[in-house]
């Protein structure tokens, strides 16, 4: 415990841009977190997970109860690398990702087994916006966060299957536009409020796996919306790694 080991392989593949989509291949890219490249190991644990977007929005974890499990080749995800976590874990952290933006796009790829606990796939603790989370059994919605009130769109349930999610979040002071939620490259999910957005907060601590009862593969973000056809490329990009 403690001594890191660094695992990147297919770097190749990753940045062949010029023949295979990948989420660098559309602008904006912030954030590019992927399983079989930039983690760093302390035994069995992932103590960080370097960013491949050329940012520098690496996440990191120092405590080991908190970090998320690595397995090198998972069944569940086309022999393709994952990372576990688990109900009190607060995985990986990076503080101020989303500071000075006024709309992100965060997206990820993760398999869910339990819905009994919330859980943020990529976000901020409370006070904080913005955030893809389970609300509930198996439920996800993007969350704004103001006075604890702003969850606005919703989509279906995702136990023990295989998804690709994708968050389209406005972070504007007073903004009362609704988010857009990606479902397996499918805008998805229903209005439950349209109040203001509380964008005193995205320089809090950005979190990946927070209370993730599941497995997730690989992490984006961009700092502007997505257009439906660029999230059905990434969803097909996600699809074609992870099945």
């Amino acid at each position: 415990p403690g001594t890191g080991r660094r695992i990147d392989v297919r770097r190749s593949q990753i940045y062949d841009g010029a023949r295979t989509f990948t989420p660098a291949s559309l602008p904006g890219l912030i954030l590019w977190l992927r399983g079989d490249m930039g983690i760093t190991l302390a035994g069995a644990k992932v103590s960080a997970w370097a960013d491949q977007s050329g940012n520098g929005n690496d996440f990191t974890q120092g405590v080991d109860a908190d970090r998320l499990t690595y397995t090198a080749s998972d069944a569940n995800f086309l022999n393709q690398p994952s990372l576990a976590g688990t109900a009190v874990a607060a995985g990986l952290a990076r503080i101020g990702f989303a500071a000075g933006l006024s709309t992100v796009t965060y997206g990820a790829y993760v398999r869910q087994t339990a819905g009994t606990t919330v859980c943020l796939l990529l976000g901020s603790f409370a006070a904080a916006c913005p955030s893809i989370k389970n609300n509930g059994v198996g439920v996800f919605d993007a969350d704004f966060v103001n006075g604890g009130v702003n969850v606005k769109r919703q989509s279906g349930a995702l136990l023990n299957v295989n998804y690709s999610r994708i968050g389209v979040i406005p972070c504007a002071t007073a903004a009362t536009e609704d988010p857009t939620i990606y479902s397996n490259g499918v805008s998805v999910g229903t209005v439950a409020a349209s109040t203001a957005i509380n964008s005193a907060i995205p320089s809090a601590t950005t979190r990946v796996g927070y209370r993730l009862e599941g497995k997730i593969t690989e992490v984006f973000a961009y700092n502007r919306a997505i257009t439906d056809a660029e999230a059905l490329q990434l969803h097909t990009y996600m699809l074609a790694r992870y099945g």
